[in-house]
């Protein structure tokens, strides 16, 4: 047997029976810097160094978790060791759905090379079609919303100005768009993955599935999950926290499901209860913030320390200006004085979280600008419309895609009413705008599909297929490396490097502070953090759940390694008219955790 690599020591008693655990159905509470994925990396280790040809595969939430995932897998693994073809060893949730789906598409209406809609471009096109046909009142967003919902959670909850017959229609012609394009969203991708799964078409080889962020599953997700455990004798360790249960409101997040497992009788359970990153003062903090939440949540059984009497530093800034200041300047002196492997800090140790994505990127143009600290924005990446070009095309080289062409009539200005003609005749006749477009007396149109013909006939030369494409595309030089010989793998990474369509945390590689919103800050970790902001203006949020509002902070709030700092400016007071300090009620809940300070510009 190989022997591999990475071997370890797991002091902890709650990880190790994780790591031992083999039976069907194990459910483990991790609360923040337990260690979870190290556990299950570990886990996976064993069970390989046992059977190499063992189907392990995890399934994150992010595509960030799933890099730090797959790295220390790769770190523990050690290299030339084979990956079962059945699943992907480490995926998101919506990866490892279009793996199945690309099974059997057939089973949901889709075929060879569906895609799934890419939500600014494509998803909102979609959506715009179903309105136009059916002369809807609703708005794009609030639509498209309603249809996110109704995926992830089975509720039908039409949009303003529309009633439930209405919204069944739209329902309908929104599928039938999605199947006459050969796509679905990416909820539909996990409902379509479920389906197939239940329906016995494809054989599903035992299994260990490991699956992260249970808590941020919606029904939706969670219903596949038990669709795979359902199909064979597999092995399943789901891991989770209701306190960290962030999306809610975001996608329809359900902690109920995490809470439900650990009460099962059907499930074996283990709680990680020792934070191994969190220092004493943080960690009691914390723990004293989430025992403020007013609904249910598990008690884990945390292991909390002896007071050691320090207190988390709470900043009243009497201005945004000095706020910033004193953030600038602290990072400075944490430069000095804290060490990291035996090696001072660097820009990229520190995290400044707030409230808001306008916060933020003040927040920053004020550290950079005024006080030399080097950012980096948090800001979500979007394709540029070359590249997007180039990407059509491709997918076009290689079939007849329906959406792509549908884009590009937008490209070669057809007008709209024609392109409706053309949607409408093609729908009723049961053909692709391909053949469609095939019989166009369009100059523009028939010239198009001349060049497509000639990117289509130099499709066993990578470098001939990518200069003709370019040249289609009006594009002077291509904005990414070529790696590949193959056209989808190409279609993949560029999917895949900006982020299309899976949620993406923030990262960074370079030497610079991460200045980003309290959402974001999910998975995130540094050696010293900064929640900034903290005012009763900002948080909670009157319109939203009170409860997830809560475990927003808590989550921003675990993020820290070494130290956390927490402040808030004044605001100005109407009814007094003057500016007074401003702290958000869940901070004024755990007074005794902290160290208030004014911070004047005389101090």
């Amino acid at each position: 047997m190989k022997r591999l690599r990475g071997e370890s020591t797991f002091p902890d008693m709650y990880q190790q029976k994780v790591i031992e655990y083999r039976g069907p159905r194990l459910v483990v509470v991790a609360g923040p810097g337990t260690g979870k994925t190290q556990t299950l990396v570990e886990r996976a280790r064993r069970i390989l160094a046992n059977d190499p040809t063992s189907c392990v595969s995890f399934v994150t939430f992010t595509r960030s978790s799933r890099r730090d995932t797959r790295r220390k897998l790769e770190e523990a693994l050690g290299p030339g060791t084979r990956e079962a073809e059945e699943f992907p060893r480490v995926s998101t949730l919506h990866g490892f759905a279009k793996s199945i789906v690309h099974k059997a598409p057939r089973v949901v209406s889709l075929h060879r090379g569906f895609c799934v809609l890419v939500p600014d471009r494509e998803l909102q096109l979609v959506v715009n079609e179903v309105i136009e046909d059916l002369s809807l009142r609703s708005s794009g967003a609030d639509l498209q919303g309603a249809f996110a919902k109704q995926r992830n959670t089975g509720i039908l909850a039409p949009p303003e100005g529309m009633n439930l017959a209405e919204f069944q229609t739209a329902i309908e012609q929104y599928e039938k768009l999605c199947r006459f394009y050969n796509a679905t969203d990416i909820e539909g991708l996990v409902t379509a993955a479920e389906e197939i799964v239940r329906s016995g078409t494809i054989p599903v080889p035992k299994v260990y599935l490991h699956v992260d962020e249970y808590q941020d599953l919606n029904p939706a997700d969670q219903k596949l999950i038990e669709a795979v455990l359902s199909a064979g004798p597999h092995e399943i360790v789901v891991v989770g926290d209701d306190d960290q249960s962030i999306y809610g409101r975001l996608r329809d997040a359900r902690p109920e499901g995490i809470r439900e497992l650990f009460t099962s009788h059907q499930w074996e359970k283990v709680p990680l209860r020792k934070s191994h990153r969190l220092p004493t003062h943080i960690l009691r903090m914390a723990q004293a913030l989430i025992q403020k939440h007013r609904g249910p949540r598990l008690d884990k059984g945390l292991e909390i320390p002896q007071d050691d009497g320090k207190r988390v530093s709470m900043s009243l800034c009497t201005t945004d200006e000095i706020e910033a200041e004193l953030v600038a300047s602290r990072i400075r002196e944490e430069q000095q004085r804290r060490k990291k492997n035996g090696q001072a800090l660097s820009y990229s140790h520190f995290l400044v979280v707030c409230p808001t994505r306008r916060i933020s990127n003040t927040f920053a143009t004020r550290l950079q600008d005024k006080w030399n600290v080097p950012v980096r924005k948090i800001a979500p990446r979007s394709i540029p419309d070359d590249l997007w070009r180039i990407v059509l095309i491709l997918r076009m080289a290689g079939d007849d895609d329906n959406l792509a062409l549908r884009q590009w009539l937008n490209l070669l200005q057809v007008p709209q009413d024609q392109i409706r003609q053309m949607r409408h005749t093609a729908l009723a006749r049961n053909e692709t705008l391909f053949q469609l477009a095939g019989r166009s007396a369009g100059r523009a149109l028939r010239s198009f599909l001349r060049e497509l013909n000639g990117v289509r006939g130099v499709r066993g030369s990578m470098p001939r297929l990518l200069e003709r494409a370019k040249f289609l595309a009006g594009v002077s030089s291509l904005p990414f490396e070529v790696e590949t010989t193959s056209v989808p793998s190409l279609i993949t990474r560029l999917y895949e490097e900006y982020g299309l369509y899976e949620i993406e945390e923030p990262d960074t590689k370079t030497d610079e502070v991460l200045v980003t919103t309290l959402h974001s800050s999910k998975g995130l970790e540094a050696e010293v953090v900064f929640v900034v902001q903290l005012s009763k203006r900002y948080i909670p949020n009157p319109s939203r759940d009170w409860d997830e509002e809560l475990r927003v902070l808590y989550v921003a709030m675990t993020r820290a390694k070494q130290e956390l700092y927490l402040s808030c400016p004044y605001t100005y007071d109407p009814q007094k008219g003057y500016k007074q300090p401003s702290m958000s009620p869940f901070l004024e809940l755990i007074k005794s955790s902290l160290s208030l300070q004014k911070v004047s510009r005389s101090r």
